[in-house]
């Protein structure tokens, strides 16, 4: 291994490309990234634990099902905010742009307002949402000044609890993915991964987050032996080690020129196109699943060489903190075909203040440098905290049209949803993002949280062949795109 070193920038024959990633939030807002780790409404995992035991009975219900995932105290999964005591929800809000006027008002207030947003609710999808009957209750506890527990009031099993910690095993649960070789999928209707990994993505050593430090970019590499024959990757499965600082994390398939230390460093924000990128996970990702006729190459006579580049966020300064987060593959024999990812969408465009923008974005399938029909079988929205919507669909050469995906959008629930499309060379991807920009601040494309991106991740196959000048990032990248 070469010494540990920042990834750098490549002159690519379309332009130099920045690695274009998720950002944690700068700002504290009550967060919509958790509700319970149950698509039925139930406490998940150590949720109903974890609710305090000065919460009136009806409203420690309420937290433990749809909130105590990540607002457990201490946070995890990068909440910003406890949301474990009464006095948690009678503190005051901060003004974000997604939630201007947070400071006027309480966590409390705020927390009403998401479990009735009609845009980007809390708990997000695939988690069920609140009740009519949780959401009154919680309104009216609200109204009446977040008052503790009556003195003498018993609540039932569920219902009351410790109030340190306990979500963060929920958390774990829903967001770590694989659990003794199996994976928990992080969305409803999710493929399940019944496979036993045989490959575990590993850091020589865990990372210790500095205390004063509210974001950091790690990677680590790692180098697998060559085996004799091809392989394919099967599915990847996350195993978050500490859902208190990791945002997000990405891995890439690297050439043996770009192979960096197994010890884990900060890293620049900063791919080269040729990385392949195989999975990214947030708060709401399942594990990578792939379809029975394809896999993730694993070129025989040589080592093989990944990258993974995992998001730290520290915002409220947790000293100590230490993460081993793994990621597990499964791999076997050649499949039929190469699968791979690429981005629609794009990297050109300024959102005025105070205003909403919306953008269209058309690219043709003919970019990919591969053998159509193309087979999609994935697709992961991804923009930040200005955007409210993300649609794409393929347009074919007699006019018609089929949806890939038309939703809400929601940055703290980072999911993926599995699909069944067929491009042709003919077809053109279309994507539409829009963005509601309460600042008082033009915003364009970067990858910092004050910044925005409009990117549809899809996965496919037939991959483009191997020594192929191409890069998952040429569909935005190229795009011809116009204001709606």
């Amino acid at each position: 291994m070469v010494a540990a070193g920042k990834p750098g920038k490549l002159g690519a024959p379309m332009t130099q490309l920045k690695i274009l990633t998720l950002s944690a939030p700068l700002v504290l807002t009550v967060a919509a990234a958790c509700g319970g780790g149950s698509d039925s409404g139930g406490a998940a995992g150590g949720g109903a634990a974890a609710t305090a035991g000065d919460l009136p009975c009806e409203v420690a219900a309420l937290v433990a099902a749809r909130c105590q995932e990540c607002h457990s105290n201490p946070p995890t999964n990068t909440a910003p905010v406890p949301l474990v005591t009464a006095a948690d929800f009678r503190a005051k809000g901060v003004a974000s742009p997604a939630t201007p006027d947070g400071a006027d008002k309480t966590l409390g207030e705020l927390a009403v307002a998401k479990l009735s947003a009609t845009t980007n609710p809390m708990p997000p999808a695939p988690r069920a949402p609140a009740t009519d009957a949780e959401k009154a209750a919680l309104q009216a506890w609200v109204a009446a000044g977040m008052p503790p527990r009556a003195a003498g009031e018993t609540c039932g099993a569920g219902q009351g609890g410790g109030g340190q910690g306990g979500g963060a095993q929920g958390g774990a649960a829903q967001a770590g993915g694989a659990q003794g070789g199996s994976a928990q999928g992080g969305q409803a209707g999710a493929p399940s991964a019944s496979c036993t990994p045989d490959i575990v993505l590993k850091a020589a050593t865990p990372w210790t987050m500095p205390k004063a430090t509210a974001d950091e970019y790690v990677c680590f590499g790692v180098e697998l032996p060559a085996s004799a024959e091809d392989r394919h990757v099967t599915a990847i499965l996350p195993r978050v080690d500490n859902t208190k600082i990791v945002h997000h994390l990405l891995v890439y398939r690297v050439e043996a020129s770009e192979k960096i230390s197994p010890t884990p460093a900060p890293c620049a924000n900063v791919v080269k196109p040729g990385w392949k990128l195989y999975y990214a996970w947030g708060p709401g990702t399942p594990p990578a699943v792939l379809p029975a006729e394809a896999g993730y190459r694993m070129p025989g006579g040589q080592s093989s060489h990944y990258i993974v580049n995992i998001h730290y966020s520290n915002l409220t300064h947790l000293d100590g903190e230490r993460d081993a987060t793994e990621i597990d593959l499964c791999s076997g024999p050649p499949r039929q075909y190469d699968a791979d990812v690429l981005a629609v969408g794009s990297t050109d465009f300024d959102l005025p203040a105070h205003a909403e923008s919306t953008i269209e974005c058309s690219t043709k399938a003919a970019i990919i440098p591969s053998t159509a029909p193309y087979h999609v079988f994935q697709t992961w929205p991804h923009m930040h905290l200005l955007g409210t919507h993300l649609s794409t669909e393929i347009r074919h050469a007699d006019g018609t049209s089929t949806p890939v995906t038309d939703r809400p959008y929601d940055f703290y629930s980072q999911i993926t949803y599995p699909l069944a499309l067929t491009v042709d060379k003919t077809d053109t991807f279309i994507t539409r993002c829009t963005w509601n920009n309460t600042t008082a601040s033009k915003v364009s494309f970067g990858e910092n949280t004050a910044q925005e991106m409009c990117f549809n991740f899809l996965s496919y196959y037939p991959a483009p062949p191997p020594g192929a000048t191409w890069a998952w990032i040429a569909p935005s990248a190229l795009a011809t795109c116009k204001k709606q």
